[in-house]
């Protein structure tokens, strides 16, 4: 009975012991850990050119397609404000005719020749709140290519910020390989003179291999990230560059969220271009309500007839009969509700947005505040701690890894 509980309690320490091994990437197999002089060098990363986050936005905002398209659109509506402004929208009407004329009384012909000219004047009111409407949408696409470099610049800091946090992580995930590759390093020295056993090495020899993974993770990250900024500003993915080493140190303090909201409403130049979208639409109404009383057409004849010559004067005036313009008018009041409710939208988007943002700054205020005021400070005492307890074999290297992690 006795035999019996012995050989079932040796066969659960070898089943725990090879439990073990394989954890601690196989112990019983390899017996021998990996050699100092076996290990590869920790990565360093080369030296790049740097690219500044006002590089970056400069080149961005000089070949960015979408800010070409919306350039394009202030020419268009520069090219209605040249038409608006002519002296005349209508060219003058010239008819030219001759032919004889049949005297069958007299059984003679004579020749006949008339030459009319007409020019269509138009009203004053049309001419004014075409040139004012005009005059909007220059101003209209001008806020509104404002807004797009603000939304393009504020995309590619975005993505610099990104790029930039991705290399400090880099540096962080090289930092720790170096860090486990002494552990290891010291680990084996120890081995060597018999003064430690064959698990810690091997838990150093995870710990490598983790922070290797990591940092090969890591540079994956920031390569893509690298790429993408690239792209984003026109450039090619392959060049090789760097952020800045550091952030500014003190960043910018915003004011209070109301004073944040009255700012934007202020300067927002969606808001802008929304706000002069309604006067655009007033003067367009106004223009569409002009219409609808017709233009005038003068006319000056000269007829040559045999020898005598002939001058007449006319006035065309076209009778509203069918068409007063009502159409146009409705589409014209239509346009103008959808500008007061766009721009309520934008406002209201505007508003969503700053309160997003407001919250997620002042709560990256407060870990800054607290990573620099305690944790960090806290974590450097610990670890010079560790460092000397470990070194006079005080703590274990279970604990140095954890918090060196």
């Amino acid at each position: 009975m006795n035999l019996v509980l012995m050989r079932r309690m040796n066969l659960a320490n070898t089943r725990r012991w090879i439990a073990l091994s394989m954890l601690l990437g196989g112990i019983m197999g390899s017996p021998k850990p990996l050699l100092a002089q076996d290990l590869p060098s920790a990565p360093v990363l080369p030296a790049r050119a740097v690219l500044t986050l006002e590089e970056a936005v400069d080149k961005v905002l000089g070949s960015s397609p979408e800010l070409r398209v919306f350039r394009a659109e202030i020419g268009v509506a520069e090219g209605e404000v040249t038409t608006s402004r002519l002296p005349s929208r209508f060219n003058p009407g010239v008819v030219v005719e001759a032919g004889p004329r049949l005297n069958t009384a007299n059984g003679g012909a004579l020749a006949e020749a008339a030459i009319t000219v007409t020019q269509e004047l138009e009203r004053p009111q049309r001419r004014q709140a075409r040139e004012q409407a005009a005059g909007f949408g220059v101003q209209v696409e001008q806020n509104r290519l404002e807004a797009v470099r603000l939304r393009v610049a504020s995309r590619v800091q975005t993505l610099y910020a990104q790029f930039w946090l991705n290399e400090q992580l880099l540096r962080l995930t090289i930092e720790r390989e170096q860090l486990a590759q002494n552990l290891l390093v010291g680990l084996q020295e120890r081995f060597n003179i018999g003064d430690i056993g064959l698990i810690p090495v091997n838990l150093a020899q995870v710990e490598l291999s983790q922070a290797r993974a990591a940092r090969e993770r890591q540079n994956g990250e920031a390569e893509a990230t690298r790429a993408g900024l690239l792209i984003a500003i026109g450039d090619t993915p392959e060049r090789a560059v760097q952020p800045i080493s550091d952030l500014p140190e003190t960043p910018d303090i915003l004011p209070a969220l109301p004073r944040v909201f009255e700012l934007a409403l202020e300067a927002n130049p969606s808001l802008l271009a929304a706000q002069i979208a309604q006067q655009r639409a007033e003067a367009q109404l106004q223009l569409a309500r002009a219409e609808a009383t017709p233009n005038l057409t003068p006319t000056f004849t000269y007829r040559q007839e045999g020898p005598e010559s002939i001058f007449l004067t006319g006035l065309i005036f076209p009778l509203t009969i069918f068409n007063r313009n009502q159409g146009l008018i409705a589409s014209a009041e239509s346009r103008q509700t959808q500008t007061f409710a766009q721009r309520d939208l934008q406002q209201l988007e505007l508003r969503q947005q700053i309160e997003e943002a407001y919250a997620r700054y002042v709560a990256s205020q407060r870990v800054l505040q607290t990573y620099s005021s305690e944790t960090i400070s806290a974590i450097e005492r610990n670890q010079s701690l560790l460092d000397e307890a470990f070194r006079s074999g005080k703590t274990g290297v279970t604990e140095i890894l954890l918090a060196r992690r």
